[in-house]
């Protein structure tokens, strides 16, 4: 039986070949309405399951980054989503309680 030999990229070269792939077809969803009504009005975060490379770099790409106070990613957490590290982490970034903070 012949081996088979299946190409072992790093993690750095996986995170850059997916931001060159999704920063050719991303586009915003009608949600960024939502954003730019409340940007100023309310602080504002994003909760992702994406490694924070790909994160901060989909938003620089879009123009949205200067919308959010703070990214966190999946590579921030111990679990993330669905767990909810991730939000838990947001939460404490702000110093409020979970009833004070809504998703979207």
């Amino acid at each position: 039986m012949r081996p088979i030999w299946i190409p072992i990229f790093s993690r750095v070269k996986k995170t850059q070949a997916v931001k060159e792939m999704l920063l050719d077809s991303v586009t915003p969803l009608p949600l960024i309405d939502v954003v730019k009504a409340w940007h100023g009005r309310r602080p504002m975060s994003v909760g992702t399951g994406s490694e924070s490379a790909i994160a901060e770099a989909l938003l620089a790409h879009l123009g949205l980054r200067h919308y959010f106070a703070a990214v966190v990613a999946a590579d921030h957490v111990k679990q993330h989503k669905p767990a909810p590290d991730t939000f838990l982490l947001v939460r404490r970034t702000y110093g409020r309680g979970a009833r004070t903070l809504r998703g979207v």
